[in-house]
């Protein structure tokens, strides 16, 4: 018996000594409250649409106006032909288009029905069904209104479209951004395992001698795992083929092309969280603060837009919010570099700020 007290008593001091042990312990656990509990509120908020009005009568401002007062819509962005839509839909600026056609007011006047098209971007089904229902609703409750004032039956003849995803399956939605996760967990275990696994070896000191400059040498760890990674995500995508049916409405060279610097940044960021470890422990800790981060605050399961002003600000150094746009873009959008630029760009710049941060550090591991 005293002989596990003693064990328990070494095993608790071991515990208090390490400081990052402490803070993953008393510390994350506030931390995740607070961000996931103000992130995940279920609700669709801020929505981006747009209006393309061929009646132009105070009618149809009307409506507009009225969709626009509600608390889950933002203020439209006025279009002026289809082609206008398909472009936000692509780029991901709006997530629906309402088409009201000339005569519109003249026919609810009349109490004929009053055709109305709703156009939804279909990529993300767990927000086109709740926007669709919005709209529903504000037109029901548009229509009594003009049945109270003329005292005739009027009605809307509603004609949605769903772009993208017609069926609304939520598998490519998913799938699409679970490849994200698994790429970003394959490529920060690979990578913080590397330099951990050098010291836990007693190889560190072979390698801090010798004449290779840091960043070489940070490089040199990247290559491998980089190679691995892509070898990886063709065989996820394959994976996805096979188990799902799920094929790239796009063209699968050019998402291997903008994977690439997310692969990079993730590896580096992996390295990194190897050059602050001191055990295969602590790295293991820090990977799994970086996904639950990842997979909470991506995009992947909740909607960005329908988050805290404050929590959006957060994503923006999420990697994974970019891939993903990236990936449901290709693979299920087929989009082209254009639509893509502004993520590719952030990758770029994330990748680079990593590779620096992570030299930085293993600089500073040398000295």
């Amino acid at each position: 018996m005293n002989g596990l007290i003693s064990i328990a008593r070494k095993e608790m001091f071991h515990i208090i000594r390490d400081k990052r042990t402490i803070g993953f312990i008393f510390i994350m656990p506030i931390v995740f409250l607070l961000l996931f509990g103000t992130a995940i509120t279920g609700e669709i908020n801020n929505i981006e649409w747009g209006i393309w009005d061929l009646d132009r009568t105070e009618g149809s401002r009307e409506l507009g106006e009225k969709i626009a007062r509600t608390n889950e819509f933002n203020p439209p962005v006025e279009l002026f032909s289809y082609d206008e839509i398909d472009s936000s839909f692509q780029k991901g600026s709006s997530m629906v288009a309402l088409v009201i056609p000339p005569g519109f007011s003249n026919s609810l006047t009349r109490g004929e029905s009053a055709p109305i098209q709703v156009l939804i971007n279909g990529s993300d089904p767990t927000s086109a069904i709740p926007i669709m229902n919005y709209i529903q609703l504000i037109l029901t409750d548009y229509q009594y209104k003009i049945i109270s004032q003329n005292s005739m039956i009027a009605g809307f003849e509603v004609r949605d479209r769903y772009y993208f995803n017609p069926d609304l399956q939520g598998y490519p939605f998913y799938i699409s951004g679970l490849i994200g996760l698994i790429m970003t967990q394959v490529g920060l275990v690979l990578a913080a395992m590397s330099i951990v696994g050098e010291k836990e070896r007693g190889t560190m000191e072979l390698m801090l001698t010798s004449p290779v400059p840091a960043w070489q040498i940070v490089v040199g760890k990247l290559t491998p795992y980089l190679i691995l990674s892509f070898w990886d995500l063709l065989i996820i995508i394959l994976a996805a083929y096979l188990m799902f049916g799920i094929v790239p409405a796009g063209s699968l060279l050019l998402l291997m092309f903008l994977s690439i610097f997310f692969v990079i940044g993730n590896l580096a960021i992996g390295l990194f969280i190897s050059t602050i470890s001191d055990s295969q422990q602590q790295a293991i800790y820090f990977v799994m603060f970086v996904m639950l981060m990842s997979m909470m605050l991506s995009g992947y399961l909740f909607p960005i837009v329908s988050m805290p002003e404050w929590i959006q600000k957060i994503t923006y150094i999420i990697p994974l919010r970019y891939f993903i746009t990236i990936l449901r873009g290709v693979i299920i959008k087929g989009v082209g570099f254009v639509a893509l630029t502004q993520e590719f760009t952030a990758l770029i710049i994330y990748s680079v700020v990593m590779v620096m941060l992570a030299s930085w550090r293993f600089r500073k591991t040398i000295g």
